[in-house]
This record gives structure tokens, C-alpha cells and sequence, in this order.
């Protein structure tokens, strides 16, 4: 079977850097091609200083110029489709069902668009002034922390892994 693909911003990649296995997955309806990618890492450069990122919920990074970067935009977006979501759940009708099918993932995607803006950000930031970028860690955050529950789901779908691999594989590719 001949299935037509397009490539995105990407294409500039060689194919002769392409190595080990590409997978086809399917979802919704629309077919993906993922190519595993060998990008050789180049040698570090020399750094004058370094720009803390302190990960939060309410302000979802605050780097170490006081440049704050506000997760007010997703908390509103998270509570609106919770709502939505609630009384489409409540309701059992055909177009009720259509309508939570067409939310599925919405809210991920809005997250993941908005740690990518972020990280963009501090990797430019860090990138004028070469600065190198020190990460809060977070890794085993759920299991240390105790939370009320109304407050499980906004801790829950926290997305600071997502931000912390953005700024990672964003700063290998900035810095040569």
C-alpha cells in the first residue's frame, strides 16, 4: 500500500543520519512516522555563569532573573475543561459523546504548547547571555507530597518533566 507522507520542518535532517527503527502509529484516524534521528553532539562550550529554573505550579518556571512565567493561562483552561467535561459526562446523548471525543487530549496539547513557548524562552535567555541552565529537581515530587482532594487533579497533571525535557533538548540543539 503507497500512503503519501508529508514532512515537517524537519526535512533538512539527511536521511543518511536516520538510525535504527521507525515505528508507524496510528491515531485518530491519521497515521505517524517516526523515525528515530542521529544528531551528533558537538563539544561543549566554555559558559560565564548559570540561570536557576525553579518549577512551580501557580508560576510554572521562575528563572534566577526574576523573570517570572505565569501558569495562570492552563490553570483556566484546565478548570474550564474539567467543568466541560463534567456536564458532558453528565449528559448521555450522541452529541454529548461526539463533543468528549473531540476534547480528548485538548488540554495536554495546550500544556505541552505552553512549556514549549516557555522553554524557548530560558534556552534563549541562557543562549545571549551563554549562560548554562540549572534545573530544579523534581523526580518522586507525588510521592513526597501529600494533597487534599480537590487539589489532585491540578497536582496531578503538573507538567514539569515535559518542561524540564523541552529545555534539555532544546539547549543541546542551541548550544553547538
Amino acid at each position: 500500500m503507497r500512503i503519501p507522507i508529508t514532512i515537517g520542518k524537519y526535512r533538512e535532517v539527511p536521511f543518511e543520519s536516520v538510525r535504527g527503527q521507525c515505528d508507524l502509529a496510528r491515531k485518530n484516524e491519521l497515521f505517524y512516522l517516526m523515525v528515530v534521528v542521529y544528531v551528533p553532539e558537538e563539544p561543549l562550550i566554555e559558559l560565564k555563569e548559570a540561570i536557576g529554573v525553579d518549577m512551580g505550579i501557580e508560576n510554572i518556571a521562575v528563572d534566577s532573573t526574576e523573570k517570572y512565567y505565569s501558569g495562570g493561562r492552563i490553570k483556566e483552561a484546565r478548570k474550564h475543561n474539567v467543568d466541560l467535561r463534567s456536564r458532558l459526562q453528565s449528559v448521555v446523548t450522541k452529541s454529548a459523546k461526539r463533543h468528549l471525543k473531540r476534547l480528548f487530549g485538548k488540554e495536554n496539547r495546550f500544556a505541552r504548547n505552553v512549556n514549549h513557548i516557555i522553554s524557548k524562552e530560558i534556552v534563549q535567555k541562557a543562549k545571549v547571555t551563554s549562560s548554562a541552565i540549572a534545573i530544579e529537581g523534581l523526580s518522586g515530587v507525588r510521592m513526597r507530597i501529600t494533597v487534599r482532594k480537590g487539589n489532585r487533579y491540578i497536582h496531578n497533571s503538573w507538567s514539569f518533566c515535559q518542561l524540564r525535557q523541552c529545555i534539555e533538548y532544546k539547549a543541546k540543539l542551541a548550544f553547538p
